[in-house]
């Protein structure tokens, strides 16, 4: 179970490429859906959010958590509910 585990964190990391953010922000987790990729990050101590289509190109700026559930409640609801990949094994900073 670890290893399948570790593969999918590798596969879902692959899935993570420097996007055009506002500012720079570390890289915590990462959540694919169906339609999107939501990146969560950290910025200064606070959780920072972008929503980026399939192919990579960013759908939003780099959200603070209040702004991205107002922009994308239902999205919020998947990320809060869901379990990310840990990041912290490739961390990134990204400009």
């Amino acid at each position: 179970m670890k290893k399948l585990m570790l593969i999918l964190a590798m596969l879902l990391s692959l899935c993570v490429s420097a996007g055009e953010a506002d500012e720079t922000f570390t890289l915590v987790g990462s959540l694919k859906t169906r339609d999107y990729i939501v990146e969560m990050g950290m910025q200064n101590s606070t959780r920072v959010y972008l929503v980026k289509d399939h192919s990579g190109q960013n759908v939003s700026g780099l959200m603070a958590e209040t702004d991205f559930l107002a922009n994308y409640p239902e999205l919020y609801n998947s990320v809060v509910n869901s379990v990310a990949d840990d990041a912290s094994l490739y961390p990134k900073k990204f400009n």
